[in-house]
């Protein structure tokens, strides 16, 4: 494997993902001022909506680039054929089976949501585009394996450039020519579906043309088999997904429109960094799912091991200066009366993520050993537990909107931050202290971190955009410094060598 794949994928999916953020931030206030928090907070509610849909395509996608990466790396084609094209086919049969009831779901959404009467058809509008583009995408989603199996996943960061300029440009034109919209969130997010999906065959012709969708590669027993796996896969998501995504759709249902568009605007953080998670993450799996198939188990824990310090790394000086920053920062890119409220339940919710980060390659690890069961059921019994500790401290407590991101918070470190990390360490039969240790070294981080950086942040009233990223721009720089000696000592920063010359 060429020794500078791992850092052409790295750099291009971090800044990709950079160029994203910086294009969000900019986007999502020109939203919100042009819509208002409770009709923009109706676009996170249909994306949280897509989310649980995705549930059922998980059963059959998740295992997909897996299963079709082993066969190609131990030589066997025509298997991988086999997964590819059978998979396809399994996608569309299952597009044509959802249709029906996505048009129930659009046509009852003033029943299952809170919708002021004016908005209803808009909102009808946005969540038929944004289910049309989700189906589009189950579709053509296996043509996207192709760049994990080869390893090219920088295509993927330079797709995703591509599309973020084109979000920004399409956004400018539709809100600036015609009336106002929350219609234009769903036109906007199908044509770029649809421009990926695109891409994705181009790109699958290229990396691998022997690799074709035929009729007579699909086989029912590898659907199956995949089913097997995948639906302890889709019972995973749909924990996570009430654990970490239900808060919009349980404050829009407990607390009203007002404050699913708070929580909607808190929110854009915590999924810009979960974002960054997965998108460095994507460069790691294809390596270490060869590894898995090469039947190297040293070199896997050691892939799994680099992978939390390099997540560690990257993702810790981000969170604690973002904590530091978060009231600076809401006030100039929102502003309004209830920044400091925002700032606190934004603290809160993106806190969660400096376990997930640390953790999540090693939650990945279970799906690289096929040990998917237990973690699904515990996650599962997470979410289930997530939504009744929202509705009985809103029920029984006066903290209100707070409950939507306290119980995650507590939940989620519970979760990642002890039964994942133990878990993976029995199936892999090494000690525990494999997997917790990079959280302990993370907390200890944090704390000098979060020291320093405040200490020059509070020197400071930041009143501007260009004081706050001056003061920012140093913290981060800082912060990064910190956490790169503090992570990496002397043995470490040779491994960090070799890989990436």
């Amino acid at each position: 494997m060429n020794k500078k794949r791992l850092s052409i994928n790295l750099v291009s999916n971090i800044i990709s993902y950079m160029v994203s953020t910086i294009l969000s931030f900019l986007i999502t206030p020109f939203l919100v001022n042009h819509l208002g928090r409770e009709l923009y907070g109706f676009y996170g509610i249909a994306n949280s909506f897509v989310s649980y849909i995705t549930i059922v395509a998980t059963a059959l996608n998740s295992m997909a680039a897996k299963y079709i990466t082993v066969e190609y790396v131990r030589g066997n084609e025509i298997q991988a054929q086999k997964y590819y094209s059978s998979i396809f086919f399994s996608n569309v049969i299952l597009c044509l089976v959802l249709t029906p009831i996505l048009v129930v779901i659009i046509l009852n959404l003033n029943f299952l949501l809170n919708i002021s009467d004016i908005y209803v058809e808009q909102v009808q509008c946005l969540f038929c585009l944004i289910f049309a583009a989700m189906l589009l995408r189950f579709v053509t989603s296996i043509y996207g394996t192709v760049m994990y199996t080869t390893n090219r996943m920088d295509y993927r960061a330079y797709i995703d450039l591509v599309k973020a300029a084109l979000r920004l440009i399409l956004y400018f034109l539709l809100f600036t020519v015609f009336q106002p919209s929350v219609v234009y969130l769903g036109i906007v997010l199908f044509l770029l579906e649809f421009f990926n999906s695109v891409i994705q065959i181009l790109i699958s012709k290229k990396l691998m043309p022997t690799l074709k969708i035929k009729k007579k590669f699909n086989d029912f027993k590898l659907v199956l088999r995949t089913l097997k796996v995948g639906v302890w896969n889709s019972i995973n998501q749909l924990g996570d997904l009430l654990l970490s995504s239900s808060d919009l759709i349980m404050a829009n249902v407990l607390l009203g429109e007002l404050a699913s568009g708070n929580i909607s605007i808190i929110k854009t953080l915590p999924t810009l960094i979960s974002g960054v998670i997965t998108a460095i993450n994507g460069v790691f799996m294809p390596r270490a799912t060869n590894q898995y198939a090469q039947g190297n188990k040293d070199k896997l824990i050691e892939e799994i091991q680099y992978s939390q310090k390099m997540m560690g790394t990257l993702i810790t000086p981000l969170v604690i200066s973002l904590i530091v920053f978060s009231e600076d920062f809401l006030n100039l890119w929102i502003g309004g009366k209830d920044i400091n409220l925002l700032s606190n339940l934004m603290i809160i919710d993106i806190s969660r993520m400096l376990i997930v980060a640390i953790v999540w390659p090693v939650s990945n690890l279970n799906i690289i050993l096929d040990k998917v069961k237990t973690p699904s059921l515990f996650v599962l019994t997470s979410g289930f537990l997530n939504i009744f500790s929202m509705w009985a401290l809103i029920e029984f407590t006066q903290i209100g909107i707070y409950a939507i991101v306290v119980t995650t918070f507590v939940i989620t470190v519970l979760f990642y931050g002890l039964f994942i990390p133990i878990y993976s360490s029995k199936n892999l039969g090494v000690s525990i202290r494999t997997f917790i240790k990079p959280e302990i070294h993370m907390i200890f981080v944090s704390v000098i971190i979060f020291i320093v950086i405040k200490m020059i942040h509070d020197r400071f009233e930041i009143t501007s955009w260009l004081l706050f990223i001056l003061v920012g721009g140093i913290c981060g720089c800082v912060a990064i410094l910190i956490g790169t000696i503090l992570f990496w000592n002397k043995k470490n920063f040779s491994f960090f060598k070799d890989r990436i010359e």
